[in-house]
């Protein structure tokens, strides 16, 4: 029933009035997540409520249980880059011509690859603020290989050097401490601004 609820959240009614928050989130089995909806219609007068299963999952952020209206399920997405995608390392060195420009242009490329699910600085190997860091003479960052290729190409053009390296395929992840395998379909399920990476999903109405 999951293309029922992506139709239902995707109807001009819905578009209209609806709301969906997400209720209740359990994952005590391993690989495994299990989200409660309660999607509205109509201000409150009609509620429904569903149950959105995924099963092989690789990463799951369940944050703020506001309502909204977006639920999307995609095959293709940075979040699955991120966690099941080919990933790289990248080291930098040298101090930019232009620290302010340099920082201007990696948020351009990061916001445009990663759009807001991931700080700036969520793949360089530092605790030290970002700013201190390009400005220090060097550092790293690990992560997925699409975003480190935009990041080298800044700091090649700002007068740093860097040595990129990517690897060709899709990587392990870790799930509650386990390292699995990518499952041989990964789908990215968005729930407003949470999200769940997963093999399979499947939804039915309570």
């Amino acid at each position: 029933m999951l293309p029922r609820l992506l139709r239902l959240t995707r109807s001009a009614a819905f578009r209209h009035d609806g709301l969906l928050r997400i209720r209740r989130v359990q994952s005590d089995d391993p690989g495994r997540v299990t989200v409660e909806l309660v999607v509205t219609m109509n201000g409150t007068r009609n509620t429904d409520i569903w149950i959105v299963e995924a099963e092989d999952v690789c990463a799951a952020s369940i944050g703020q249980l506001m309502s909204g209206k977006r639920f999307m399920v995609l095959r293709s997405h940075f979040l699955i880059e991120s966690e099941v995608g080919p990933s790289g390392w990248l080291r930098f060195s040298g101090r930019p011509t232009d620290l302010s420009l340099l920082l201007a242009a990696l948020w351009s490329g990061h916001e445009r690859i990663a759009e807001s699910w991931f700080p700036l600085d969520a793949f360089f190997s530092s605790t030290a603020p970002l700013p201190k860091l390009l400005a220090s003479g060097g550092g790293e960052a690990t992560g997925p290989a699409r975003l480190l290729r935009a990041y080298a190409a800044v700091m090649s053009k700002h007068g740093m050097k860097v040595r990129l390296k990517a690897d060709g395929g899709d990587k392990r992840y870790w799930w509650q401490g386990s390292p699995r395998r990518r499952p041989p379909t990964v789908h990215a399920c968005i729930i407003n601004a949470s999200y769940i990476v997963a093999g399979k999903l499947s939804a039915h109405k309570v």
